[in-house]
């Protein structure tokens, strides 16, 4: 990309504005069916089993990340990640990951490379996804699932199950350092952490599921920045999937095999609780999928293969049919979409511009879709990267972010 002076980019902004718009989509995986479905916002329709996932039978997809026009797939039963063009809605390849290690969870770090934690080798793997290739593999805890990073920092749980006891030992979440490369923490949590999310303080959620039996649901708050636990309360029941929406409210899966299973919410800054065991939110059966959108609404998938649309009051404002077994959701966020109209053009400039320099709104939420350039901060370089695509560069591609950016305070 030519680099392009100040006054020729003020200049531009006056210009006609070039819009490239799409619709929003949400995209789900369905695990026992194993296919993709898509779900078009905000009313639908639902076209689902557009494309079989996997490189086998019995792949056992179990996680879904869309960046753009680009979806990753996590099939643990192969032991692979599927590389899927949604413009086409065809495979474009696999990276396979090692043999028999159930790769569980991904998260971006860059542009091209992802962490992804392998369940069985109790480790995680580095993952090149344009060369498609494994870099390096790196031991953490025992039984690794959920993945985030905040604040340049990888944090894994670490279930712990324990296959001589058939209980679970004390849990825990590695630290790891993407710089060095290296285990640089361990944090004791409870009992068998499974999920993890990060809210806009940059605070990393642990949902530590307990053991099935008396011990139960509880959730761990832990600062990246001093890598300890600073809050630790109860939910009860037996907690899974996690996301914490744009209004801060955080949506756990409570999925208990009954034919009422349950969500439960609570404010991801002052912890209060809203919904808890004693008063959860009751959906369909056996959820287990949780997917917040930018409007602040959240998408419950069921294993009674529906899809319900609530807000933080647990109200059923919608209800879609689902493929077998819904299980992950993401959705199509556009780069340089500042204000989440799904068009990228003037407005966003402008947008930017209000935010960065005159102390105006922020951008829509996931605020990633605002670092333009990838540099995983927000400056004069993401202005001049709008305007140069907008105006100049429109046939190059853009590339998201990854879910982390460093928007807080040093």
């Amino acid at each position: 990309m030519k680099r392009i002076t100040l006054l020729t980019a003020l200049c531009m902004i006056y210009a006609a504005s070039v819009s490239i718009a799409q619709g929003p989509v949400a995209y789900f995986i369905n695990t026992t069916g194993e296919t993709l479905s898509k779900l078009e916002l905000p009313n639908g329709p639902v076209e689902n089993d557009i494309l079989t996932l996997g490189s086998d039978a019995m792949c056992f997809p179990n996680q879904l990340t869309v960046r753009h026009q680009t979806a990753y797939v996590v099939n643990s039963g192969t032991h692979e990640i599927q590389i899927i063009n949604l413009e086409t809605e065809q495979t474009t390849g696999f990276i396979d990951m090692p043999s028999g290690s159930n790769p569980y969870w991904m998260e971006f770090h860059d542009t091209r490379n992802a962490y992804v934690t392998l369940l069985v080798n109790n480790s995680i793997a580095k993952v090149d996804t344009q060369e498609k290739e494994i870099l390096f593999e790196v031991p953490v805890g025992n039984g690794p699932e959920g993945l985030v990073i905040s604040r340049n920092k990888v944090f894994v749980a670490n279930s712990a199950y324990n296959i001589t006891s058939g209980g679970y030992d004390p849990g825990t979440v590695t630290v790891y350092d993407p710089v060095t490369e290296s285990v640089i923490n361990t944090i004791s949590v409870d009992l068998n952490p499974q999920m993890m999310a990060v809210d806009d303080s940059s605070f990393v959620h642990v949902v530590c599921t307990g053991d099935y039996g008396t011990n139960t649901g509880r959730i761990n708050i832990i600062d990246p920045k001093t890598e300890m636990v600073v809050a630790d309360f109860a939910i009860g029941g037996y907690p899974g999937q996690i996301a914490i929406g744009p209004d801060q409210i955080a949506y756990v899966a409570a999925p208990d095999w009954s034919f009422d299973s349950h969500v439960f919410t609570y404010h991801s800054i002052t912890h209060e609780i809203y919904h808890n065991y004693s008063n959860p939110i009751t959906v369909g059966w056996n959820v287990n999928m949780i997917a917040n959108f930018q409007d602040t609404t959240s998408f419950i998938g069921c294993f009674d293969d529906t899809i319900h649309v609530i807000d933080s009051s647990g109200a059923i404002l919608k209800k879609f049919p689902a493929g077998d077994n819904p299980i992950g959701m993401d959705f199509n966020y556009v780069p340089c979409d500042v204000n989440g109209d799904y068009a990228v053009n003037l407005a966003d400039i402008l947008d930017l511009i209000g935010w960065i320099y005159v102390d105006g709104p922020p951008p829509q939420w996931p605020i990633w879709r605002a670092n333009c350039n990838n540099d995983q901060v927000f400056n004069l370089e993401d202005i001049l990267c709008q305007i140069s695509f907008i105006y100049i560069y429109q046939e190059e591609q853009l590339v998201p972010s990854p879910r982390w950016i460093r928007y807080y305070s040093e």
